[in-house]
Formats: structure tokens, sequence, C-alpha cells
């Protein structure tokens, strides 16, 4: 494999994961950051950065206040212990307590801390103040609204591509087979 298929497979992992991360999260929790988003007005805004942008860190987790990454992280810990609950009979037994260590432990809060670092190792400071500003602009919202249908009707789109593929990859076997035959006798 060639580092960019590497690269593209890497990418599309990360686009379905997130898009997974993404539609998972209610319809609510979606409209809601869309209503902070909309509600920042431009000179707000660059007051806003200009208080919240002391530090790299801080301008990461507004980043992923953004992206309500916040109600997300709360929502997939809860469907994660619910799911947890149902499929394992040990996990009923402990019921009250794996939905105490959820609500303790899998939180905003206590999760924030290893994303905010990685997003500090990528994205210098610059650059998160860049994100931060496109994202809090008008084209900056419509993306992220648009974004999981977007990932979804990309992910179609790379399906169908791969599945119009199909009939090469069988050629290609039967080929291989022949050769493989030949070579035989």
């Amino acid at each position: 494999m060639t580092t960019n298929s590497k690269k593209t497979a890497l990418f599309l992992i990360l686009a379905i994961f997130s898009l997974s991360l993404y539609s998972q999260s209610s319809s609510k929790s979606k409209k809601n950051v869309l209503d902070f988003l909309s509600k920042k007005k431009s000179n707000n805004t660059q007051k806003t950065y200009k208080a919240s942008s002391n530090s790299s860190d801080q301008l990461a987790e507004d980043l992923l206040v953004l992206f309500n990454l916040p109600a997300i992280v709360a929502e997939v810990a809860e469907k994660s212990m619910e799911l947890l609950i149902k499929e394992s009979p040990d996990a009923k037994t402990y019921e009250d307590v794996f939905k105490e260590f959820g609500k303790r432990y899998l939180i905003w809060e206590n999760l924030k801390k290893p994303i905010i670092k990685t997003y500090t190792n990528i994205f210098s400071k610059r650059e998160l103040l860049q994100l931060k500003t496109f994202f809090s602009s008008s084209i900056g919202r419509k993306y992220i609204q648009k974004s999981t249908n977007l990932m979804q009707k990309a992910t179609l789109d790379i399906q169908r591509t791969i599945f119009s593929y199909q009939e090469y990859l069988k050629r290609m076997i039967v080929e291989k087979e022949l050769r493989k035959f030949k070579d035989q006798n």
C-alpha cells in the first residue's frame, strides 16, 4: 500500500469515526451548537478571541466546544454505558454502579485534556485561532451544520465507487487463478 493510499485510508477511517460520533449525538445537541454559533456576533467574537485566546489549550477547547464535543462526549458515554449494561450480564448486576461511574468519570471535564492535547500537538496556536475564526464564520457554521450529511453522501459515493470496481476485482482473481493453473500444468 502506498503512502498516499495509507493516508487516504486513514482519512476515511477518521472521517467515518467522526461521522459516527457526530451522528450519535441527538438532533437537539446539534441544534444547540448551531444556535450557539448563530448567536455570536462578529464584534463579540473578536472580543471573545482576545479574552479566550491566551493559550493554545484554551483555543483548542474553544474549537471543540464549537464542534459541540462536550455534548457529544456526554451522549456517547451515556449510550456506551447503556449498551454495556444491556449486553453484559455482569454489568446488569452492577447497573447502578456503572451508571454512577459514567456520570462521575466519563464527563467532558475529565476527558477533554487528551483531546485538547491532540489538537495542540497537531496545530499551532496560530492555526487553532484560524480554525476557530473559520468555524465561527457563517461558512464554518454551515460546514458544521452540513458535515454529517456531507460525510454520509461521501461515504455512500465511496461505497458505490468501490462496488463499481467489484467486477474488475473478480476478473483479476480469475486471471490469477488461470495463471496459477497454467503454471501448474
